[in-house]
């Protein structure tokens, strides 16, 4: 999904309120698919790089609470959709990613997973079990994790191995020899300005328990408070945060 082209608007993760005031109802994306770019809401990125190598990830893990996010009628998946996951990527513009969570495919929400190793725009893979359906406000794990010796610079042979409740994929990337600059991402994405992705003010995507699979031991902890916010370009896709470990994304009605 080119997630190359997050282009991170840095602000330091803020404590706020869980609590919502005058929420109205969210209108759902009527219009007709026109606006074709990857827009997001979520966290990503260093504010503050990691202080040791217990806080530099080689993995990611949360909890997604499943939300609706309607998409576009002229299109059908997979040229339209709407997603929440968490990724494990590299740099921007290396095309190097691993993901899970959960995809409008057009007709319910899925689990998946996808993964790209530097095969450029179209070259990701993509897995979804489309024997489930994932219901409308239920709560899941996912986790990207490093299977392979613990420590930094572990010799050859370790993998990134995706997992959500409904669907596990190894990906046969091993991301030391594979060179990435690891960085933990948590975020909703849709396809097109005329797409919601998934989550309303009055019905976050929540996402609790962050963690970050720490290098130094390969276990996972809870995310540090050194990620960067999220927010390029859609007018109407919002993330905020409850803590450091526990953000939400929505989107506002047009």
């Amino acid at each position: 999904m080119a997630k190359h082209r997050l282009i991170a608007v840095l602000a330091m993760l803020t404590l706020v309120s869980g609590g919502l005031v005058g929420a109205a109802p969210q209108a759902a994306a009527t219009g007709l698919c026109g606006s074709p770019h990857n827009y997001f809401g979520g966290y990503t990125g260093y504010v503050t790089l990691p202080a040791s190598w217990n806080e530099t990830p080689e993995g990611v893990s949360s909890y997604i609470v499943t939300r609706d996010g309607p998409v576009c009628a002229n299109l059908a998946y997979d040229k339209t959709f709407s997603t929440s996951w968490i990724m494990l990527q590299s740099t921007g513009g290396q095309h190097k990613y691993a993901q899970a969570g959960f995809i409008f495919d057009g007709t319910c929400n899925r689990y998946y997973t996808e993964y790209n190793n530097g095969w450029g725009y179209g070259g990701f893979v993509r897995n979804v079990a489309f024997s489930t359906c994932v219901a409308y406000g239920s709560q899941h794990t996912y986790r990207v994790q490093y299977i392979g010796p613990v420590g930094p610079y572990p010799p050859p042979g370790g993998s990134l191995k995706m997992f959500t409740d409904g669907l596990t994929v190894n990906s046969g990337i091993d991301p030391w020899a594979s060179g990435w600059s690891m960085i933990p991402t948590y975020s909703g994405e849709t396809s097109d300005l005329a797409n919601d992705i998934p989550g309303a003010a009055w019905a976050w995507v929540d996402v609790p328990a962050m963690g970050i699979q720490s290098v130094d031991t390969g276990t996972f902890r809870p995310t540090p408070c050194y990620l960067g916010h999220a927010a390029p370009g859609g007018p109407r896709y919002y993330a905020g945060s409850v803590a450091c470990d526990h953000t939400y994304q929505w989107t506002d009605p047009f």
